[in-house]
This record gives C-alpha cells, sequence and structure tokens, in this order.
C-alpha cells in the first residue's frame, strides 16, 4: 500500500505517485487493445500469449533490483507499462480460446473460467501484498523496504513459472476441432494463409496485422449491436476494477487499514469469480439469455455499491460501535 512504500522511501511513493502509475498501466493498456486484436488474428494464441507472459516477468523483474529512489521511480512507471501491454490478451483471451478448444454447450462456462482466471492475481495480491509488507510497530525504512522487495521476489517467481509453463506447452488449437464452427474458422484462417495465384500488390508487414481500420469495423451492422452491449457491460466493470485497484487509498480515510482492505477484496474478488462460474453454468444450460442474465447482474451491482455508499456516507456520523458493525458490513 501507499502507507507502506511511504515509510520505506520517504515521500517519492505518495499516494498521487501511486494513483499515477495505476493510471499509466491502464492508459497503457487501453492503448494495445486493438493492436493485440490484431496481432493475436495474424500469429496466434500461443505467440501472443508467449510475448505476454514475457512483457509480464519483464515488468516484476524490473522490480527485483535495487535501484536508487530516483531511478526506481521510472523503473516502477516502466514496469506498469510493461504489465498494461501485456493485459489485454491475458484478460481477453477467453472467448477466443473457448470457442478454439470446446464446444458450442461448454463455450460459456470455460470462457467464464479462463476470465475469472486473470483475477486470480487479484486475489493472490490482495493476500499476499499486506501480509507481507505490513508491519506493526516501529519499522526503519530499511527493514520496511526489505518486506517489499520479497514481495516483489514472490512476484517475480510466479510470473517465471507462468512463463516457463506457456513456453512449454501452449499450442494454438487442439488437433481436432471440438465443433463445426471451430473447424470452418481454423479453414478460413488456412486459406488466408495459402498465396493467390500471380502477382498480388506486395503489402507491408503493418498493413497485413492491421488490414482494417475503425471506419470498417464501424459500419458493419454486427459490430454496431456488439459495441452497445460491449459498452453496457464494460463500463461498469471498469469502474469497479479502477476503484478496486486502489482499495486501500479509498478505504483508509474510514479506519480501514490495508490488512483489512486486502481481505475485504480478497472476499470481493472471490465472491465475483464464484459468481461467475455459477451464471456461465446457467447461461450453457439455458442459451440466448444474455440480455436477461446481464440486466440481473448489473441490478445486483447498482444495488451493491448504492449500499456500499450509503455504508461510508452513515461512517463520518455514527458512533464507535456503530463504525464496528459498519466495518463488519
Amino acid at each position: 500500500s501507499s502507507d507502506e512504500f511511504e515509510k520505506a522511501y520517504g515521500g517519492t511513493f505518495d499516494s498521487t505517485y501511486i494513483n499515477f502509475a495505476t493510471n499509466v498501466g491502464n492508459g497503457a493498456f487501453l492503448l494495445f487493445i486493438w493492436p493485440f486484436a490484431r496481432i493475436v488474428e495474424r500469429y496466434g494464441p500461443s505467440k501472443s500469449t508467449k510475448f505476454s507472459c514475457i512483457c509480464t516477468f519483464a515488468c516484476a523483474l524490473l522490480r527485483c533490483f535495487p535501484w536508487p529512489n530516483g531511478v526506481f521511480k521510472s523503473v516502477m512507471t516502466l514496469s506498469m507499462v510493461l504489465s498494461g501491454i501485456a493485459g489485454p490478451w491475458l484478460n481477453f483471451g477467453g472467448p477466443t480460446m473457448s470457442e478454439t478448444w470446446f464446444p458450442i454447450h461448454e463455450r460459456v462456462t470455460a470462457q467464464a473460467i479462463g476470465s475469472v482466471s486473470t483475477f486470480a492475481g487479484f486475489i493472490a495480491g490482495f493476500l499476499l501484498g499486506p501480509n507481507i509488507t505490513v508491519m506493526t510497530g516501529d519499522v526503519t525504512p530499511d527493514e520496511q523496504r526489505g518486506r517489499i522487495m520479497i514481495l516483489f521476489y514472490v512476484e517475480a517467481g510466479m510470473c517465471l513459472l507462468s512463463l516457463v509453463s506457456v513456453f512449454i506447452y501452449f499450442p494454438d488449437q487442439p488437433e481436432y476441432s471440438p465443433s463445426i464452427s471451430a473447424e470452418l474458422k481454423r479453414r478460413r484462417k488456412a486459406q488466408r494463409l495459402v498465396a493467390v495465384p500471380g502477382k498480388p500488390k506486395k503489402k507491408s508487414k503493418f498493413t497485413s496485422i492491421f488490414a482494417k481500420n475503425w471506419r470498417d469495423y464501424l459500419r458493419m451492422p454486427r459490430y454496431q449491436r456488439f459495441l452497445y452491449l460491449a459498452f453496457a457491460v464494460t463500463l461498469p466493470l471498469g469502474m469497479i476494477q479502477g476503484w478496486q485497484s486502489v482499495l486501500n487509498l479509498n478505504l483508509r480515510d474510514f479506519d480501514i487499514n490495508p490488512l483489512e482492505a486486502g481481505y475485504i477484496g480478497f472476499w470481493m474478488t472471490t465472491s465475483g469469480c464464484v459468481a461467475s462460474v455459477l451464471f456461465a453454468k446457467f447461461m450453457d444450460a439455458f442459451t440466448g439469455r444474455l440480455k436477461t442474465v446481464c440486466c440481473v447482474c448489473l441490478t445486483l451491482a447498482t444495488v451493491c455499491m448504492f449500499f456500499i455508499v450509503k455504508l461510508l456516507t452513515a461512517y463520518d456520523e455514527s458512533t464507535a460501535d456503530d463504525r464496528s458493525r459498519i466495518r463488519v458490513w
């Protein structure tokens, strides 16, 4: 949390910089969504995953060196950029993998498992971060810095394990297609890779990857409908993830310490992962209910958010006993 970084590095890593670094990662993530989508279509899931894992490991490895404070701040910013570059495919590759590897009646569940698996990192962060870095009593900056470095080593080890696993075995597609639609997609991709007789106009590698622009996609009716649905689903998801990524900063004004904030984030993320898989199983059994499920989920999320805002609004005006009950809720 920002408190532990301020103890270890002084005012170099205050809450303002932590918010800035988080937004740098989010900005890199946003900028690389479109290029990564085209790269996956051109080079396949295997190479894209390996590239993302390399960026993630480089992000974690940069933090493990004892840089001077001024240099370390720039290194941390660079590591957040690498994290944002690696994020699009690792977060949103679930639909592509489920379509390629699973039959139709299992795809929603497979997509849900692939999507919530990325949140396992959030769960690990909420548990490992506060439990490793938070120290009680009088702590010297060197002691606090040593605890933070232990956390960086653990994160780098986890990233290295993922990187090695991907390089050992991660094929682009199964040996046999799980469905007719997957087989048709595989054939269309193979036809695009076959050379056309004659002498076609030579294109650069950049043009072959980015074959379409935004105007071409926006003119397609199915993409227009998709954008409406994506906006309705991703806007609240992005807002809650942005709030969750700096949860300790958002809750420390309500007398919630970093360890408590970590456990709140742990249970919040875990319950979301379990609910996602359960809803996916329901949608596999009852296809054609996407609109109903989205409306139900967004309604529940709105009610819960109003409940949280009500609790936090009443916190300042409550007594000590009431504050204890509010913190439990």
